[in-house]
């Protein structure tokens, strides 16, 4: 396994951070970035040409989101994995990158080595989310959400039973 070398998939809107992310990849010998996109749109063209090993995306790009990209890519192809990048890295975004199938999620203030270190967890089938989010605070995490989620369907159900009725 030490001599693998994972093919990486970079999408970020900004050119000077993705370039960035690509130059500080390619110093590895354990990483190849065979491509770049710059939109989510080219994120699922450039993932079904060239099927990387990871995608390495931002959240929010425009055409289509990295969030919304993953998904459509997980929907022809359940064995993708992506690690998302962002500036933020609250509950909220962790939950939405779980829910749309993606493997981990990074602040972009990271350091190298902890990026590194989530693309060899993810590469190799785990969830990385940051040093603070363990298995049991990505449970609660979940938990939390989906307890809003069917909370506010409840009152959606009301609200329209009620509208019913007028």
């Amino acid at each position: 396994m030490k001599n693998q070398v994972i093919k990486i998939l970079v999408a970020d809107d900004h050119t000077l951070f993705r370039q960035g992310i690509i130059r500080l990849l390619e110093d590895q010998n354990n990483f190849s970035v065979i491509a770049e996109a710059e939109n989510g749109k080219e994120l699922i063209e450039m993932y079904f040409n060239l099927f990387p090993d990871i995608i390495l995306a931002d959240i929010a790009m425009p055409e289509l989101t990295g969030i919304e990209a993953v998904q459509e890519i997980l929907i022809r192809d359940r064995t993708a994995k992506a690690l998302f990048l962002s500036m933020y890295d609250a509950g909220e975004y962790v939950y939405k990158v779980i829910k749309s199938g993606g493997k981990g999620l990074v602040n972009k203030n990271i350091l190298e080595d902890e990026l590194f270190l989530a693309i060899d967890r993810v590469y190799k089938g785990d969830k990385y989310f940051g040093r603070k989010w363990n298995d049991e605070n990505l449970k609660n995490l979940i938990d939390e959400f989906e307890k809003k989620s069917n909370e506010n369907s409840k009152v959606d159900i009301e609200l329209n039973l009620s509208l019913i009725h007028i």
